[in-house]
């Protein structure tokens, strides 16, 4: 079930952005045909470098963005995705568990609180020996980060994809998110971004409301998750025709759409940040945490308006959010799916995508950052089984993730359409016979 969970979200900026980095020192010659060039420094491109560089690969990673990015919410990890972090890095991964909570106990619930089910956490758990994890996006990033450093990695910030980067490289990563730079340079239009008419909101609460799992209502609805003592992380979606246009226009913002897209858990355009609720004169806010992204006039507010009348926690958690914790975004996914992840002909150094550039879905089975990082370790496993064939490499790569990844975010999608209906009944009545 839909898993968006939570963090410390986008630190406050300040008005003069910070001078890009410069592009990191190689340290020497590349070993011959070994040299890859990772375009974006989300989780997809910090692990997918990571995984190059502990096999043996000099790596330089370039991201358009001028600092880390350390906005956004929690990730849910499936114990796989856990896995395949501790294949990739066994110290990051340590680092990751000991800032990290399990997910237990948590149920889908009517928005009177009636219980409808429970999420399959503990059957998860039992078949996997672990239990799905819940971690700060801000602390994963900085655990990759570290990691990348003690490799001798640092990250270009402030450096987008020019033309004749990649000369020179044996391989080029596309890990640029949905509006992948990489895969419009490398893979054309096959594969286009699309709306699924749904705006959603992350945020923080400082409160424990002690009630997890999600409250699934008509055309929208609210999860939460625990994340640190005392705090309750919060997901709330809302369908464009069914009121979040109208709700955003009494706060005085409206439901625009965003040029450019970056991943924010899944697939989103870019996030705007969330000021507290006009009171009087309304307060500016602070630049959003993404190129391209703009103030937005509203917050908990808004959907206080939006979640009326739902059962009391919903209420706690946005009554105890600071709204500088508050993210907003229209959700987007990758349609139709790739018929390739890789491209190993033509100019130009051999090219690979992961995370949100391959395969971007929607947040609803919280996959999104655990596809990353299985792709990550299944692109550098395949490159390591055949050195000097990075084509036979690709292919068993692509072979390997595609359709899996493709499956998963399928599903996704169609249990978007679930959760979101207006025909409650029939769903409701589903949900209550699931064990």
């Amino acid at each position: 079930m839909s898993r968006t969970p939570s963090s410390r979200t986008a630190r406050r900026r300040t008005s003069r952005p910070p001078r890009p980095s410069p592009a990191p020192r190689t340290g020497g010659p590349a070993p011959a045909g070994r040299s890859a060039l990772v375009v974006g420094a989300g989780v997809a491109g910090l692990a997918t470098a990571l995984g190059l560089r502990h096999a043996g690969w000099q790596v330089t990673v370039l991201e358009r963005r001028a600092e880390p990015d350390r906005y956004g919410t929690a990730f849910g990890l499936h114990p796989s995705a856990q896995t395949a972090l501790e294949r990739l890095d066994p110290a990051v991964a340590d680092a990751v568990h000991r800032q990290a909570l399990p997910y237990r106990d948590a149920h889908i619930r009517r928005p009177d609180g009636t219980v409808l089910a429970r999420l399959p956490l503990e059957r998860i758990e039992r078949r996997a020996g672990r239990p799905e994890l819940l971690v700060s996006r801000p602390r994963l990033i900085d655990a990759l980060l570290d990691g990348l450093a003690a490799a001798g990695v640092a990250v270009a910030h402030g450096h987008p994809l020019e033309p004749g980067a990649a000369d020179g490289h044996a391989l080029l990563v596309g890990a640029d998110g949905i509006g992948s730079a990489v895969r419009r340079a490398r893979f054309g239009e096959r594969g286009g971004v699309r709306r699924v008419g749904t705006v959603a909101w992350i945020g923080t609460a400082e409160v424990e409301t002690g009630v997890y799992g999600e409250t699934w209502g008509a055309g929208r609805f609210f999860g939460m998750t625990p994340v640190e003592p005392g705090r309750t992380n919060w997901y709330a979606t809302v369908r464009v025709s069914d009121g979040a246009a109208d709700a955003e226009r009494a706060a005085g913002a409206g439901v625009g759409h965003a040029g450019s897209a970056v991943g924010v858990g899944a697939a989103a355009s870019p996030p705007t940040t969330c000021p507290a609720p006009a009171t009087g004169a309304a307060r500016a806010a602070d630049p959003a945490p993404a190129a391209g992204a703009t103030p937005a006039a509203e917050g908990p507010g808004v959907l206080r308006a939006l979640f009326d009348g739902w059962h009391a926690p919903v209420r706690q958690a946005l009554d105890h959010t600071d709204p500088d914790t508050c993210v907003r975004y229209e959700m987007r996914h990758l349609h139709p799916a790739l018929p390739s992840f890789v491209d190993g002909g033509g100019p130009g150094p051999a090219a690979a995508l992961v995370g949100d550039a391959a395969h971007a879905m929607t947040p609803n089975l919280g996959q999104g950052a655990c596809q990353a990082l299985l792709d990550a370790e299944a692109l550098t496993r395949a490159l390591a089984r055949h050195p000097g064939e990075p084509s036979r490499a690709l292919r068993a790569y692509d072979a390997e993730r595609r359709r899996p990844a493709q499956r998963v975010a399928l599903a996704s999608r169609t249990l978007h359409r679930v959760m979101s209906t207006r025909h409650t009944g029939p769903r409701d009545a589903v949900l209550r016979l699931l064990p």
